[in-house]
């Protein structure tokens, strides 16, 4: 890797995606993935590279169970939208304190449930033995209904801090097709404006059910480079508060400040060159409602919902 500029932690992100229990997504096992890539095989086809193309199917380590893995468990059997069968990674790297290697658990058996009522039923039902609530499009929204049903069930609902730096978040595209899009969303006021003015604590009431905290987004909390230190965790907090207040009165003076008015009186704000400013957001499919929920108040201009 060549670095226009240190980086320190170069070093530590690498061993973090291992380290912290996450599949690497951005590196390959190159011994084994080489074959289907054109540099190393000349018979590789034209579509390699594409969404469905081969280089991406035999990478995906969650299902092509003969890709390599340093996670705890490897996949052993896969049936596409059905269930997918892990086992214990005998080269798994991880110990105990008593220095028996880890995971304990040989083997596990993941269904796949496509309706989330669906899923709902069945851990009110107690049939399944563990469910992690992100993954199988579960909110906060769910725990009175669990809770209800845990001596039926047998499930003990447990709430712990999932350590994000963030809940529903959306990035700008910084290369939008459009020139006029794109040099608006690289202008930092135009950015600062919009944080600005979500009401943070609103949605924290109405979604989050009063949990976490106010962020613009940022890493987590309990992120390792943020507790290293005081000057850590004061940059933590840096981050976190930047631009987070809910000002109506400074994002409309940012916005003003850029040329984003109301050029042709409708109660709208246009681009600065006076064409209709239109964001369009995109999500998958499988959104949850908690990240879809949406209160329709903003100070950039009128919203429509």
């Amino acid at each position: 890797m060549t670095l226009d500029a240190p980086g320190p932690l170069t070093a530590a992100r690498l061993a973090s995606y291992v380290n912290r229990g996450n599949g690497t997504t951005w590196m390959e096992p190159k011994h084994y993935m080489q074959q289907f890539h054109p540099r190393y095989n000349k018979s590789v086809g034209k579509d390699w590279a594409t969404a469905d193309g081969e280089f991406d199917r035999k990478r995906d380590y969650t299902a092509n169970p003969e890709c390599p893995t340093m996670t705890g468990w490897r996949l052993k059997s896969y049936r596409d939208a059905r269930q997918a069968v892990w086992e214990r990674n005998p080269y798994y790297w991880c110990a105990d304190p008593d220095g028996r290697q880890l995971p304990n658990i040989d083997t596990l058996t993941i269904a796949v449930v496509d309706d989330p009522e669906v899923g709902r039923l069945q851990i009110q039902e107690g049939s399944l033995n563990y469910v992690h609530g992100p993954f199988a499009g579960l909110t906060l929204a769910d725990i009175s209904g669990f809770k209800q049903t845990e001596n039926r069930s047998g499930v003990e609902v447990l709430l712990w801090d999932g350590g994000s730096g963030t809940g529903s978040m959306f990035y700008f595209n910084y290369d939008h097709k459009d020139p006029r899009m794109r040099a608006l969303v690289r202008e930092p006021k135009f950015r600062q404006a919009l944080s600005h003015a979500v009401d943070r604590d609103e949605v924290q009431k109405q979604v989050y059910f009063k949990t976490g905290e106010p962020t613009t987004g940022t890493m987590s909390p309990k992120a390792i480079e943020c507790q290293v230190n005081d000057e850590g965790r004061k940059v933590y907090r840096e981050w976190r508060d930047s631009y987070v207040t809910y000002d109506p009165a400074r994002a409309k003076a940012l916005l003003d400040e850029i040329g984003v008015v109301d050029k042709d009186g409708d109660g709208r704000r246009e681009m600065p060159d006076g064409s209709p400013l239109k964001i369009r957001l995109d999500y998958p499919a499988e959104t949850t409602e908690d990240h879809l929920q949406k209160k329709c108040r903003t100070a950039a201009g009128r919203a429509t919902c």
